[in-house]
This record gives structure tokens, sequence and C-alpha cells, in this order.
């Protein structure tokens, strides 16, 4: 910028600002070029798209993050703290993704010990998983908006297995589809899904529908195929689902329980599908770098 000097044009910049939001394609890209070649040259073009994205246009922090300068952090993590839920906290943790910035309020879970395994049938009885740790406060995967159903989870683990449970708001109508295993077009059935980082890197998933009926895949990788079980139990209004995964199926040994990155998400198929998810990934629900992390406790 000091070698590249601009005047600040407040009406230029405003008017690209809304051009940014254009219906139409190349108008909405052409201005964010704009701003992003402006923005590099004078840093009031990024402020005037922090107080644009301030006053109802979210979408103008899409260009700060592009124009990468780390002075926008301060300003962004304001935003991102101001907000419940909704658009603009999207759209300013997107930004500061982008510039580097670490996620902001992300999860953590301390994993407990569980002396005595769980019977994995689809049923939770309390005194079985009252040593778990327990998983609360559900949001939308897309904009952090808290679920508006009840669902509760559970994690624990033993020397060979991590032990987890659920039990959800279901409705009665909806009925799941897939009754053969790890067919691919579960995912776009009603299911819970589990997601395991232990690098951080490729997640390792484990889906499984209200009939029992589960997928694992590692990333992409749908003939990735560990052993593991699960069941899944419906009442009136309600589905529970309880697995038991090895340890090791997910690169995890005794004597090295290592934290990891840990999601997991409720997804119904209504009139299209809708995720509720305990570390909201803002549409990326296969980024490790945006669920939670979850610690293990040791054995007494």
């Amino acid at each position: 910028r000091a070698f590249t000097p601009e005047l600040y044009n407040a009406r230029l910049t405003g008017r690209l600002i809304t051009d940014s939001s254009s219906n139409h394609p190349a108008v909405a890209a052409a201005a964010m070029d704009k701003l992003v070649e402006l923005g590099n040259r004078n840093y009031r073009v990024i402020q005037a798209l922090l107080n644009a994205a301030q006053t109802g246009t979210p979408g103008a922090l899409e260009p700060v993050g592009w124009i990468g300068d780390r002075r926008a952090i301060s300003d962004l993590e304001h935003l991102f703290r101001q907000q419940k839920d909704g658009p603009l906290k999207r759209a300013s943790f997107l930004a500061l993704e982008a510039l580097g910035a670490p996620y902001l309020e992300r999860r953590e879970t301390v994993c407990a010990w569980m002396p005595t395994s769980p019977d994995i049938d689809g049923r939770i009885v309390s005194e079985e998983w009252t040593r778990a740790t327990q998983l609360d406060a559900f949001s939308t995967d897309s904009l952090s908006e808290s679920a508006p159903h009840n669902m509760i989870a559970w994690v624990a683990h033993d020397t060979t297995h991590l032990y987890l449970a659920l039990t959800c708001d279901f409705p009665d109508t909806l009925q799941a589809a897939i009754q053969t295993r790890d067919e691919a077009s579960i995912l776009q059935d009603c299911q819970i899904e589990w997601t395991l980082s232990p690098d951080g890197q490729i997640p390792y998933v484990f889906s499984v529908n209200p009939l029992g009926v589960v997928l694992d895949r590692h990333g992409e990788n749908p003939n990735w195929d560990p052993r593991w079980q699960a069941a899944a139990g419906r009442t009136p209004g309600k589905l529970t689902v309880e697995c038991a995964i090895p340890l090791a199926a997910f690169g995890l040994t005794p004597s090295e329980l290592r934290p990891i990155r840990f999601n997991l998400a409720q997804i119904l198929r209504t009139t299209g599908l809708r995720r509720w998810t305990w570390s909201v990934t803002y549409g990326s629900p296969d980024n490790p770098a945006r669920y939670g992390d979850m610690a293990f406790s040791g054995a007494p």
C-alpha cells in the first residue's frame, strides 16, 4: 500500500459493495474483484466493508478475507462474538478463517473413563451411562442457531473402545430409507453421524440411521470397513442410538490416548437435509479444523 497509495473514494466503494450482492453473477464477481484490488491499496475500503457487514450486508466480509490484511482480525473477532448466530456470525467466521485466525469459541470436552462397557442395544439405561460425559447445546450447522428440539449425547471410553450414545426428538412420520450397510445413499438419509480426526486431517466418519444401518468411511473412501457396533431404538417421538468403536479403528492405542478433533451431528431428511451439530462447521462437516477438541481422561 505504501508503494501504490490511492485516494479513498467512498461513493465508488459503496456502489461496489452494493453491486457485490447483485443477483447477476458477473456483476457481483466484478465488484468483488474491484473491492479486493482497492482494499489492497487503502485500508479504509476494508473499514467500509466491515461497517457494511455490521449494518446488514454480511456478504461484505467475503472480500475482507480475500484481501488478507490481518489488521482486520480484531474487528472480525468483535463481530463474531457479538452475534449469537446467523449470517453475520457465519461470515465473520469465514473471514477470520481466511485470515488464518484460530476458531473462536471452539468447543471442548473430556471423554470420561467407563469402568464397565454398556450394552449396545439402542436403549440408554442411566446406570450404564452415568459416568459418561454429557454433550448438549446443539446448533444448526450452517448458521449456528440453537436446535429447536431436544438432543443429548454421551461419550466415554475404556482401554479398547470409544462409546457413544445419543437421544433426540424424532418425528414419528419420518422413516429411514436405507437398509443395507455402507450404501452410499445413506448420506441422503436420516442419520446420526460421528466424525473423529486424531491428526486434524482426514476424518473418520461413522453414521447410523434409525434402522441401525451403518456407514463408515475415511474421508471419501467408502471401502474403509472397521468392525464396530451400533444399535438404534425408537419410541414415540424419540430416537436413541448407541455405538462402540474400537480405538484402533481411528488410530489410537490405550497407551496413547491423545486429544482428537471430534464432532457429532443429527441429520434429518425432510423437504431437504437439515443438520444439527455439536461443533458448528458452517457447512463443511468434513473439515476437522472446524470440529471441537476432545481429550480423554485416564483410568482412576
